[in-house]
């Protein structure tokens, strides 16, 4: 897969990445004091840094859509996209292949109107055949790797977590309810009533990671260049992490029993000091992923040398710095900051953008690149 020729014109690919929950200040390379992002690191020194980008918004459907529509997210009193153009559509009119992966339920709801315009795009896809693989996935991890038996149990919460959501969004899974009743039974007995874990849908950046290979894999013979967007859940609560990230970005030993299960006897500052530090090994998590996916792309063609990446977040996370955890209705900068990289370095850019600049700036970069001629779209 290379840039080609379109009607006399030779284009680049454009790999744009969204992670989820994503602050700027736990990033290494935006000067955080613990290594969560040695891969970003080394690739932010080959490209464009903006230290000062904000999300237009503190959750995910105040932030996509500012990021695809370049607008600010409500358009007549609501997060949907409408009639506003997105940006997989200026390059399907340049005869690009639009490929999306990533698993995200609000970002399916926002882009429910636009779904035609994706050739491959796991958002699409029915959440039975994704939240299956996924547990499949995970049950064959448990057997191939040695576990302890507290190891095992918080496994098993996990999995709970997604056959409940599989269970209140497919009516038909018989075998997600099945699932869901049996793992209820041994819970009971090893958490209280109240959930140590927020019941969200986390999936792996490995998980996403196939979804793209796939997309890109299924145009491999296709000589056009690809509009490829990947959006990984890994730094959402509940954290995705392996002990080893964990220990070797916090120097602390792993515990699922201190971190997971029990958490919910500490007071509200000691369990944010735990979030913390899952947080940041859900950074080194994602951080892996991402290479992983540079690995990927560049065994398939796709390099520096005719693809454009823009690696970005949608949001924040706190950590009781204004009395909350998580991500929500507030407007302050550790739900606003965000990291903005652009690789490789491009003509006429410096390496560093002190400017201030939003998420609704990121398309009509993007479509500058091409010669695009941007006109503010109007409410």
């Amino acid at each position: 897969m290379i840039s080609v020729d379109i009607d006399g014109r030779k284009y680049p690919n454009i790999v744009v990445i969204t992670a989820d929950s994503l602050r700027a200040d736990h990033c290494s390379f935006m000067g955080y004091r613990r290594n969560t992002t040695p891969f970003l690191s080394k690739l932010a020194k080959k490209a464009i840094v903006f230290k000062h980008a904000y999300a237009n918004g503190p959750h995910t459907p105040a932030t996509i859509p500012a990021l695809l529509t370049g607008t600010l997210s409500l358009y007549k009193g609501s997060y949907l996209v409408g009639d506003r153009k997105i940006l997989p559509e200026y390059f399907k009119e340049l005869k690009f292949k639009t490929i999306a992966s990533g698993f995200n339920g609000y970002i399916s709801y926002v882009l429910k109107e636009k779904a035609f315009l994706w050739d491959f795009s796991s958002f699409n896809l029915d959440h039975q055949e994704s939240l299956t693989k996924s547990i499949i996935r995970a049950f064959l991890d448990l057997f191939r790797n040695p576990h302890s038996t507290i190891e095992k149990i918080a496994f098993l919460y996990r999995l709970k977590i997604y056959t409940a959501y599989i269970a209140s969004h497919v009516k038909n899974n018989t075998l997600s309810r099945t699932l869901l009743a049996a793992y209820n039974i041994p819970f009971k007995f090893l958490t209280s009533s109240k959930a140590v874990i927020p019941p969200q849908t986390t999936f792996p950046g490995e998980l996403t990671n196939e979804y793209a290979l796939e997309g890109i894999k299924s145009f491999s013979h296709d000589k056009t260049p690809i509009f490829l967007w990947v959006h990984y859940m890994d730094t959402h609560m509940e954290y995705i992490i392996t002990p080893e990230e964990f220990e070797e970005v916090s120097g602390k030993r792993y515990s699922i029993w201190k971190y997971i299960l029990n958490n919910n006897r500490d007071s509200l500052i000691d369990r944010a000091k735990k979030f913390i530090d899952l947080y940041d090994a859900s950074i080194r998590h994602l951080d892996s992923s991402i290479k992983d996916l540079f690995s990927f792309l560049e065994s398939l063609g796709l390099n520096d040398e005719n693809t454009i990446f823009i690696i970005t977040s949608d949001h924040g996370e706190e950590f009781l710095e204004h009395g909350g955890l998580g991500h929500g209705f507030k407007l302050y900068n550790e739900l606003l900051h965000i990291p903005l990289v652009v690789y490789p370095k491009l003509d006429d850019f410096n390496d560093l953008i002190n400017v201030p600049v939003s998420q609704v700036d990121i398309l009509s970069t993007i479509l500058s690149f091409f010669g695009f001629r941007c006109i503010l779209q109007q409410f």
